[in-house]
């Protein structure tokens, strides 16, 4: 890992009946104006590695959007994708879906 590099998870795929990984990494949120980024990479085994970034209220807002947006690339991947041999487990957050409470 470099210095950069907060943290990264290896998950696979299987292409051609071949088990491969994927290594996943999240950069160190940096202050850029009003906001926060943090970069990630994910590294496809058939395809170019995916760089972007998610941007935050804070480092922490910002880290945690970029959890979420890995996630949300990994599972719309064209091949399943897991964590281990965990099925339906990426072991990284998801959005909750919220409804409003009817108070009466």
């Amino acid at each position: 890992m470099t210095d950069d590099v907060v943290c990264e998870r290896e998950f696979n795929t299987v292409i051609d009946g071949e088990v491969v990984p994927i290594l996943v990494q999240w950069m160190k949120p940096t202050h850029e104006g009003l906001h926060w980024r943090c970069d990630y990479s994910i590294a496809w085994p058939d395809r170019p590695v995916r760089r972007f970034h998610a941007m935050g209220a804070d480092s922490a807002q910002a880290l945690i959007l970029a959890l979420y947006m890995v996630r949300a690339e990994l599972e719309t991947a064209p091949s399943p994708v897991r964590w281990f041999d965990n099925e339906a487990d990426l072991g990284l957050p998801a959005f909750e879906a919220t409804c409003e409470r009817d108070p009466g």
